[in-house]
């Protein structure tokens, strides 16, 4: 049976990372819902830091892995680094690890260092080595350390709550019409939900509530006790906690669960009890998230006790609170299956799966679960459906590429036929980590080829603009005015010529005054005719050969923007019909479990969010086109909203409205916007 996690050990190297390492645990010590390990602390203890460190990563529930380019001097065996220790010993213990790796250049695909590069540290050649267990997220040395510790949150609160990012209510066989319990709030609402009523309290304040203070001692010896395996004695402090501050809601669920791992009923009961003030008190919190938990641990405790009814009705009450949480789901099936309801339990384990796979295949291992025919039939049908849904993804990488490659992006098919060949050995966790990745990848070498589209349409209106410049050119040869003869001298020969030879004929012949005069005017005449003749057809032909020069600039332009023309077509169709065929198979599937995306509630500029057109949630407004407005780019058909889900890339927030565009996705936003 799932637990509620809250114990996030960070492990890094402590100089090359202490911006971010600050930064991150302030971020999860004010979440509400776990607490950050920094042994960077500057914290006295009577342990060696060596022993410290592995103590503090047994009694963990989470890593964050942080490696960079540096390895560390310290090496406390001689062999390896602190961190590297702490990273084989939460892979000893079977923690869940988020590495996270920094380096120049690593956030673009190209830049990220490969397996069996003699230039990596040992520490992350260890993590690439398990690249088949693990997903490592890649970023660059001089990214912003708030804006990773956000990222990295995000990826914690999934890990330990077992719920997507602002993930989206939707029936499995049912239109999407309900809006959440969430709404369309933001993140920081859903953090306000998920807090306790313990925020962290400093020296000062906890001196001026002594009160608080005892319990808060009371509570950090119980976890002392907790981790040296001494149950009785956690119980002990647990109780002296709630006898000082009764509605203390930590101290209330972890005593609660605590009992519910007894096989009295007495202690059973008082864990039901327990849990039901904890829910209620987080009811008044609006706190949802705990209410839940709480809920679905009192209907444990009930099922143990034989209380089937009311069992049922606690659990039914727990998942309408807190439906978007797939842990609860997990929680509520094993109590279904301790009742003998298998429909009721395999319908909820379901569920979880949509929402979180993650969460499904932690509570998998749950014995009342793992003995039932009906719950292991829901696994292999589980499984079968991942490993078909991962393969059409990694399918549809496959074609990505190929259309990047034919519009100049180089991409590697390595890793999507890699996993393709892995895909029918891979467990269920796997997969479903493989079709993630596979769509991740997609995405992004969807968006590197679509990068490549504006400049075939730019090249198409250049061979336009060249062919009306050439039909400009021919309007130009055939107005060309009538001009001399070439050369020059043949342009006076017909005037001088006839004139000429008239007189010469009129001196010869001694002709009169007046008869020479006549023929010297019609000889000056028939040179002009002449010349007039000769000029015309001197034009004619040089009309007649640029003309045929132009005709074959004009050949060689139509043909080069037929097929421009035609290539940016095809191109488009393909890009098309790609983005389609991806979202129908990695974003459209219910609960977005290989989407890469947040739900609306997790909505940010710059995020990527999964929304259905055609019923868009309140708060947004979005552009359905799939190529940018001022681009000539457009799709062959018409269509109007799909009733599937498609990715949207949040552009702003302006009047409480988000505006978001699916042409985003794949294309930069114009300045001017």
């Amino acid at each position: 049976m799932a637990v509620l996690l809250r114990e996030v050990f960070i492990a890094s190297n402590f100089s090359e990372f202490s911006g971010l390492r600050n930064e991150l645990a302030r971020r999860i010590d004010g979440s509400g819902f776990a607490r950050a390990v920094d042994l960077n602390r500057n914290e006295a203890d009577a342990c060696s830091p060596l022993r410290r460190s592995v103590g503090r990563i047994r009694s963990s529930d989470l890593v964050v892995l942080l490696v960079g380019t540096q390895y560390g001097r310290d090496k406390p065996d001689g062999k390896c680094s602190y961190t590297h220790l702490e990273y084989l010993e939460a892979r000893s213990e079977g923690l869940q690890i988020l590495p996270y790796f920094f380096g120049p250049g690593y956030s673009k695909a190209e830049g990220r260092p490969q397996r069996g590069d003699p230039k990596l540290n040992p520490l992350q050649r260890e993590v690439l080595a398990y690249r088949a267990d693990l997903t490592v997220a890649f970023h660059d040395e001089d990214a912003d350390p708030g804006q990773l510790a956000d990222a990295i949150l995000d990826r914690v609160r999934e890990a330990l709550l077992g719920v997507r990012e602002g993930a989206a209510l939707e029936d499995e066989e049912l239109e999407f019409t309900e809006q959440s319990a969430l709404g369309t709030n933001d993140l920081e609402s859903l953090e306000r939900r998920s807090r306790s009523s313990n925020p962290p309290a400093t020296e000062l304040e906890l001196l001026r509530r002594p009160a608080e203070a005892a319990a808060a001692e009371q509570l950090r010896e119980a976890r002392r006790a907790l981790q040296a395996f001494d149950r009785s004695t956690a119980i002990f402090h647990l109780r002296k906690a709630l006898e000082l501050r009764p509605l203390d809601l930590d101290a209330g669920y972890d005593l609660g669960r605590l009992l519910l791992t007894s096989t009295r009923h007495k202690h059973l009961r008082e864990a039901s009890k327990l849990a039901q003030r904890v829910a209620r008190v987080a009811a008044l919190e609006e706190n949802e998230i705990r209410q839940g938990f709480a809920l679905a641990l009192s209907a444990n405790a009930e099922a143990r006790l034989g209380n089937e009814q009311r069992a049922l009705d606690i659990a039914a009450e727990a998942l309408s609170v807190a439906d978007r949480i797939a842990t609860v789901h997990m929680e509520c099936a094993s109590v279904y299956a301790r009742l003998s309801r298998m429909p009721q339990a395999v319908q909820r384990a379901r569920r979880a799966f949509v929402l979180r796979p993650v969460s499904f295949i932690r509570s998998s291992h749950d014995p009342v679960l793992a003995q039932s025919a009906e719950f292991r039939a829901l696994q292999s049908e589980l499984l079968a459906e991942t490993r078909a849904t991962a393969t059409n993804i990694l399918r549809i990488e496959l074609e990505s590429i190929e259309f990047a490659t034919a519009v100049g992006v180089s991409s590697s098919t390595a890793s999507a036929e890699s996993s393709l060949s892995l895909l029918p050995t891979l467990d269920l966790f796997k997969a479903v980590a493989a079709g993630k990745e596979g769509a991740e990848r997609t995405q992004r070498t969807l968006r590197a080829g679509a990068q490549r589209l504006p400049d075939k349409e730019r090249a198409l209106a250049e061979f336009r603009a060249e062919l009306s410049r050439l039909d400009a050119e021919r309007t130009r040869i055939l107005a060309q005015p009538v001009g001399s003869l070439r050369p020059p001298i043949a342009d006076r020969l017909c005037l001088g010529v006839p004139v000429a030879a008239a007189l010469v004929h009129s001196l010869v012949s001694g002709r009169e005054w007046t008869s020479a005069l006549l023929l010297v005017a019609s000889s000056f005449a028939v040179g002009l005719a002449l010349r007039t003749l000769l000029r015309r057809r001197q034009l004619a032909r040089r009309i007649q050969a640029e003309l045929a020069i132009l005709e074959s600039k004009l050949a060689a332009a139509r043909s080069a923007e037929t097929r421009s023309k035609e290539e940016l077509s095809q191109l488009s169709a393909r890009f098309v019909q790609l983005v389609t065929n991806f979202e129908q198979r990695a974003v459209a599937p219910p609960g977005g479990t290989f989407s890469p995306s947040v739900g609306t509630a997790g909505a940010a500029p710059g995020k990527l969010v999964r929304i259905r057109p055609h019923t868009p949630p309140p708060g947004f407004e979005l552009e359905l086109e799939l190529f940018p407005p001022d681009s000539g780019l457009r799709e062959t058909a018409s269509r109007g909203p799909s009733s599937i889900h498609q990715l949207f890339k949040v552009l702003r927030r302006r009047d409480g409205q988000w505006f978001a565009a699916r042409w985003a996705c794949y294309f930069d936003e114009p300045r001017n916007r």
